[in-house]
């Protein structure tokens, strides 16, 4: 459940961490 979120987190903190586009919930 929590995987996808956290691998989402994970391979967007490398290069935009700071940009809400790897948010998209």
């Amino acid at each position: 459940m929590l995987v996808p979120l956290v691998m989402g987190v994970v391979l967007c903190l490398p290069h935009q961490w700071h940009a809400h586009t790897c948010y998209p919930w």
